[in-house]
């Protein structure tokens, strides 16, 4: 006969409870850490926290426990994505387009001079922040806020035009068929 364990431990039981009643409230905070990802990242803490459910020993812990190997992933996460490397490579100079159906450049034009000129700057021609600040005679930190400024103006302005409010909406635009910003 096998001695008890001193130290006895919750088991899966615990650990299916807390995912079932808290997975919703897992996926919302992993979202604000990691977007999209952070369905994957839950799964991947379920399966986690699945397989060594018997290491948990208060069953009251399970999903404080969850929590924390959540947490975890989502740092596993952010270190993946600092990892990769990011294409900083104007797109005049990789001779593409910035977006496929001509809304982004025709709407910077409606955007006030300024505005218009940082980001055609910037984003188009690939000028460095510092170097446009140098430029303009203002400092870093202001660059940024007008780009931000500009970026929000454009974001708003694409949307008043034809409803874009991403990437994928902007791609799928009606404004090829239109011909309205060509």
């Amino acid at each position: 006969m096998t001695e008890p364990s001193s130290k006895a431990r919750a088991g899966p039981g615990p650990v299916r409870g807390a995912l079932a009643g808290g997975r919703r409230e897992l996926v919302a905070w992993a979202r604000k850490r990691v977007g999209g990802a952070a369905e994957d990242v839950v799964q991947e803490a379920s399966v986690r926290a699945l397989e060594k459910a018997d290491q948990l020993s208060d069953p009251g812990a399970a999903r404080a426990w969850l929590f924390s190997i959540v947490r975890s992933l989502v740092a596993e996460e952010g270190s993946k994505r600092r990892t990769e490397p990011l294409d900083v490579e104007p797109a005049a100079a990789r001779g593409e387009v910035p977006d496929a159906c001509g809304c982004v450049l025709k709407q910077i034009e409606s955007l006030t001079p300024a505005q218009a000129t940082l980001l055609t700057r910037v984003v188009v021609d690939g000028a460095s922040v510092s170097e446009l600040a140098g430029e303009l005679g203002i400092t870093v930190n202001n660059a940024w806020v007008r780009l931000h400024r500009a970026r929000s103006a454009l974001k708003k302005q694409l949307g008043a035009h034809c409803g874009a409010q991403s990437l994928r909406q902007c791609l799928d635009c009606g404004c090829v068929e239109r011909g309205c910003c060509r």
